[in-house]
């Protein structure tokens, strides 16, 4: 996966009086954003909000790709853009740039690099050999032959090992190393912002786009969704041609996910990861999986069987293959189930719930039995909206957002 994402959210929320941290929708409001040496940076608007007064905000532009401020320094106001514009060229050109270094004669560099360990700004953990072989027969059962690997190296690997004609493949990743093993076919970049570090590596990326049929993602597992959907629905509709998706995302993730690639929807098939102390593959077959990580795609969900049969089972009613602790619930009319557990349906709450959990009366909603009341009231209490400071919804349902001024 590429690097871990961050911004100077952290920065933000530790100031004093911070109500939270957005992307802003139009990127381009100040104008062209500065550039710092990750690329174009990113316009978010920090919110204020004191004694359920109605809430201020200040706008201010942040690196796109590293949380941590020693690995990027740079923060603006918004305000300020056009100081830090004039410096944009300077920033950039502290960038790594192509590398002179002979190419690498071996063909496996998953296995010779050493993967980056910083979780605040290089994390990365490989696919599972397992999950390889699932997608590259999903990939066969859809016939999508021209993957666009974008931050998956194992991938992008595993395809130019099989020496065959039938399949291509072209790297897009945040990690310059890769640039050696693969000089004709990867590209530095930067999946938030659509950056390419260095303008030749370009023109051979945009013509694989114009020629390929599906993209492979597996973003940072802190990733903004806000940003990866904007650089997602980017290159697919530069591509000018219909293109698939894979996007690898912890199920948690997928409802701020799909509502904002409506095309996406959730395979249960649990990705885990050959270097993750966590998300590895059970021991045993029928307990809960322990990585939270699913596929998100628009691949028609009948070509993604699972290989192991003895962890899933199909489901005739959903027409697609599920965990065995998946069990359908013809009210909700689905398998409802997303972290593997066994779900069952409340009559109160209309939906299904982990089978752990049961109706409390006193805080009308289903929680797990050793649950505090005095905690669930109070943690409600403290939901304050972003925009007009009114406690008991959040900005996302703020009834004032469209009026807000701007």
């Amino acid at each position: 996966t590429q690097s871990t994402w961050g911004t100077l959210l952290s920065r933000s929320r530790r100031m004093r009086g911070g109500g939270g941290v957005v992307v802003c929708a139009d990127p381009n409001e100040f104008g062209e954003p500065p550039c710092c040496p990750h690329g174009p940076t990113v316009l978010f608007e920090r919110f204020y909000h004191k004694d359920g007064a109605a809430a201020t905000s200040r706008k201010f532009f942040g690196c796109s790709c590293c949380r941590d401020r020693k690995e990027c320094p740079f923060f603006c106001w918004a305000e300020d853009a056009e100081k830090k514009r004039k410096k944009s060229h300077r920033l950039l050109s502290e960038a790594p740039k192509a590398s002179a270094d002979l190419v690498h004669s071996t063909r496996k560099p998953t296995q010779t690099l050493v993967p980056r360990d910083d979780k605040k700004t290089n994390a990365q953990f490989l696919f599972h050999p397992e999950h390889i072989t699932w997608l590259m027969n999903v990939l066969k059962r859809a016939k999508l032959h021209k993957v666009l690997c974008l931050g998956t190296p194992s991938i992008h690997e595993h395809i130019h090992s099989l020496q065959s004609s039938k399949f291509t493949s072209f790297l897009l990743d945040l990690d310059e190393r890769y640039r050696s093993f693969y000089p004709e076919s990867f590209a530095h970049f930067n999946m938030f912002n659509n950056h390419f570090f260095d303008a030749t590596e370009e023109a051979p990326a945009q013509q694989f786009l114009k020629e390929c049929d599906v993209i492979i993602v597996d973003p940072p597992f802190g990733v903004q969704i806000d940003l990866l959907a904007r650089g997602l629905t980017t290159i697919i509709q530069s591509a000018n041609h219909p293109l698939k998706c894979i996007v690898h995302l912890p199920y948690f993730l997928g409802a701020k996910l799909i509502p904002k690639m409506q095309q996406l929807t959730m395979c249960d098939w649990v990705v885990n990861y050959t270097n993750h102390s966590s998300f590895r593959t059970s021991e045993t077959k029928s307990s809960k999986p322990k990585s939270p990580v699913r596929v998100f795609t628009d691949i028609a969900l009948d070509h993604t069987a699972p290989i192991d049969s003895t962890r899933y089972r199909y489901c005739a009613k959903c027409s697609r293959h599920v965990l065995l602790e998946n069990v359908h619930c013809d009210l909700c009319g689905m398998c409802p189930s997303k972290d593997g557990s066994r779900y069952v349906h409340c009559e109160e709450c209309g939906k299904c719930v982990k089978g752990s959990w049961t109706h409390c009366e006193t805080c009308q909603i289903c929680l797990p039995n050793d649950h505090k009341c005095s905690l669930v009231k109070r943690k409600r209490e403290e939901v304050v909206c972003h925009i007009c400071g009114v406690v008991g919804h959040k900005r996302e349902a703020c009834p004032t957002k469209q009026s807000k001024p701007k």
